[in-house]
């Protein structure tokens, strides 16, 4: 009986009824090219993921939870969510009106956002507020530091967005063509960035091990930048690994030479066959990705797909790796420590090699192990423990904008490399290009560019706080709707008490704790009022549990009077 329940509800038929309408083959007449219909199935598996989206979109900002109701996330979660809601679009979720409206209020937020030391995407953003925050979500004015291999990922997807839906395209270049390059562009090499000990001087970091490295090494690539050595899986660095007799590429720079761990998981790989399209280089080494996976299945009976995710106990994101530092089969953390109990078989990297090689008899295998890891609210879990301790229920924004990414990659195929044979996608300005590691004329640019800047965040701040304060309303109106309806059925729920149906009843009201619960963290100015129903609601259920049909009229009168309150206010 919530909103969100409500929402679930209507979802749940509009999906269906875009299901039964949807038409493969969107971009006939254009390019891309509809190569391949989906089937139910997919269909089916799109719907759980989407949903994630769904209940984890900010209206404020455009951005999505990274994480299943926290509301932060990295530019990487970004462009996962923005695949889904492409992918949404395009299968027949939402219709184009929607889309333009989701799509136009992320963008809008990347354009105006801060930037870290005014020059890149700060790693974390706050999903409500637009701010930049740290990894605990607490705000931080200067930002945390550069990722690369994330704006790699944002930056495919502003790619594929500009190609499939060239309304946006304008917009997407401000976007790309407003980050400072000069300094994570070096070499062939992409470079993070972060503050020194004192926190007075960013600082540059190479960025990237095998894998994820040439994933977005790629795209920078496809921009037209020199990634002469993070964009080829064979370079300097590259050396073999044999892992049940079969060869595995790995890094040869481990936590112990340069103090990064060199993981080896199956998700970068698929994710450059997918995006990027497989090349020579490519095919041989993403064929043992998923030989070895599926060997070690057969040796010890364990469905194995393994990749980095969140996980649901400490320490809350894990990486199961092919091999990681010397070790196969290893699970630890971005510090090091072993978490052997927490291997899991990844959804998204067994779905992702089930989609990639969809007519072998493993890649049934990975599909059934995964079938039933979904969050009852919406979305695919992250995984299933190997140690039969049941579903990681971590829900992120990763898992569910990777598995609605490989269903728009069925149908067209690898779309970075589709939409370059179409000379569509965005463009980076010449002067970029070669502005890069030129440090005396990045260094005399950056005056310029750090007033573009603060005018860029200036203007952001404006039309965010007219969207909270837009969707705050929306949403105070919502809540004055939905709390009188919970008055009324909670003295239907007395009814049934005294009907005979008590049991029934009791578990009934009982159910609304939540619901009230969240709209007391949302209305400061009643969230005492608000919390102050838990005692009599668990009062009132444990009456009508025992068969005492008592009187909710004091319960109904607390709700009706905090919708009288929310009417005569201004949230």
């Amino acid at each position: 009986m919530s909103i969100n329940m409500l929402k679930q509800l209507a979802i749940a038929l509009c999906l269906s009824a875009s299901m039964i309408a949807f038409a493969p083959g969107a971009f006939a007449n254009s390019c891309p090219v509809a190569k391949n219909q989906l089937s139910a199935e997919d269909m089916e598996v799109a719907k759980v993921a989407w949903q994630y989206i769904l209940n984890n979109h900010n209206t404020e900002t455009g951005l999505v939870n990274a994480v299943n109701n926290y509301p932060s996330t990295t530019m990487w979660d970004t462009g996962s969510a923005m695949a889904g809601i492409i992918t949404a679009h395009d299968i027949g979720f939402i219709d184009r009106a929607k889309f333009d409206e989701m799509i136009t209020q992320m963008l809008t937020t990347l354009e105006l956002q801060p930037l870290f030391d005014g020059e890149l995407p700060n790693k974390v953003y706050h999903t409500k507020k637009g701010t930049m925050v740290n990894y605990a979500n607490r705000p931080s004015e200067k930002g945390i530091g550069v990722s690369a291999l994330d704006l790699g990922r944002l930056a495919s997807w502003l790619n594929i967005l500009s190609c499939m839906h060239p309304q946006h395209k304008e917009q997407a270049e401000r976007i790309i063509n407003s980050w400072n390059y000069c300094e994570m562009i070096r070499n062939g090499q992409m470079y993070g960035m972060a503050w020194n000990e004192t926190k007075t001087k960013p600082i540059l970091l190479q960025e990237g091990r095998l894998g994820y490295e040439q994933y977005a090494g790629k795209i920078f690539q496809m921009l037209g930048f020199d990634q002469s050595i993070s964009a080829v899986y064979r370079n300097k660095f590259a050396t073999t690994e044999n892992i049940y007799d079969i060869p595995i590429l790995i890094d040869k720079r481990d936590a112990m030479t340069l103090g990064a761990n060199n993981y080896v998981v199956a998700e970068s790989y698929a994710m450059d066959a997918k995006e990027n399209g497989i090349n020579d280089e490519l095919k041989p080494i993403v064929n043992n990705i998923f030989n070895v996976q599926k060997r070690r299945y057969e040796k010890t009976n364990i469905v194995t797909a393994v990749s980095e995710d969140n996980v649901d106990r400490r320490p809350y994101f894990v990486y199961n790796t092919i091999y990681t530092n010397g070790e196969a089969w290893a699970a630890i953390s971005d510090m090091g420590e072993d978490y052997e109990e927490l291997k899991t078989t990844s959804t998204k990297a067994a779905l992702s090699m089930a989609y990639l090689y969809p007519d072998r008899p493993y890649s049934k295998v990975l599909k059934q192990r995964v079938w039933d890891a979904r969050n009852p609210k919406g979305g695919w879990y992250s995984g299933v423990y190997e140690d039969h301790k049941g579903f990681n229920t971590a829900t992120t924004a990763n898992t569910n904008g990777v598995i609605m990414s490989l269903l728009l990659s069925k149908k067209y195929g690898a779309l970075n490399k589709v939409c370059g044979k179409c000379k569509k996608g965005i463009k980076i300005d010449p002067k970029i290009i070669t502005g890069v590691n030129d440090m005396k004329a990045c260094k005399a640019a950056r005056p310029q560019r750090m007033q573009a800047h603060a005018e860029r965040v200036a203007k952001g701040q404006k039309i965010l706080a007219a969207n909270i304060a837009k969707a705050n309303e929306i949403y105070r109106l919502e809540a004055i709707h939905e709390i009188r309806k919970l008055a009324t059925f909670v003295a239907s729920l007395e009814q049934k008490a005294k009907g005979g149906a008590a049991k029934e009843a009791s578990a009934a009201v009982k159910s609304l704790k939540r619901t009230i619960w969240n709209m007391s963290m949302k209305f400061a100015a009643e969230q005492k009022a608000l919390r102050k129903l838990m005692g009599p609601i668990d009062a009132l259920s444990g009456k009508w549990a025992a068969g005492n049909a008592a009187s909710s009229k004091s319960l109904q009168d607390a709700l009706n009077g905090v919708a009288d309150r929310l009417t005569n206010s201004k949230a």
